[in-house]
């Protein structure tokens, strides 16, 4: 995760105010380049010497060009992943509505049964929230259940 400049400077050889002080690990102070990215000014860029690019603005230029590169291509392969994970979701639940419409209505009825127990189960021992993650993925598990047993029982309704 990328950290933000919380605020810049002027430099005063060519006047940029896209520059920050940033202290290195011996304690002396240095003048880096800022650029911006999704969430604002970065300073990930404190790698950057601005002395590489005093007095030069169509090097930044150049290099703010390429980071939004990177940060549009990561964006959008964030939104493609997602798009993906979302499709699969889709196919899941219709093999899942698939399944169930091929059971018979006693077999459907036996199943929605076989879930609210499954369902009861689970929250008779729940996990303790001093395992927070483990907490999270369990009232997951018990919500995805819950939608599921809606689901068929709402699909239930409509076939009647």
């Amino acid at each position: 995760m990328s950290e933000l400049v919380s605020r810049t400077a002027t430099c005063k050889r060519c006047s940029s105010e896209r520059v920050a002080w940033q202290q290195g690990k011996t304690g002396k102070w240095y003048l880096t380049e800022v650029f911006t990215n999704e969430h604002g000014l970065d300073a990930t860029a404190h790698t950057d010497f601005h002395s590489k690019y005093c007095g030069q603005p169509e090097l930044h230029a150049s290099e703010q060009a390429q980071r939004d590169q990177h940060y549009q291509e990561n964006r959008d392969n964030r939104e493609k992943l997602s798009a993906e994970r979302e499709q699969a979701q889709r196919e899941a639940e219709a093999a899942q509505l698939a399944i169930f419409i091929d059971m018979t209505p006693e077999q459907r009825i036996e199943h929605i049964e076989e879930l609210k127990d499954e369902l009861e189960k689970e929250r008779r021992d729940p996990v303790s929230m001093d395992y927070f993650t483990e907490h999270c993925r369990w009232v997951e598990k018990c919500a995805a259940m819950r939608a599921e047993i809606d689901l068929y029982e709402d699909f239930m309704e409509e076939l009647a």
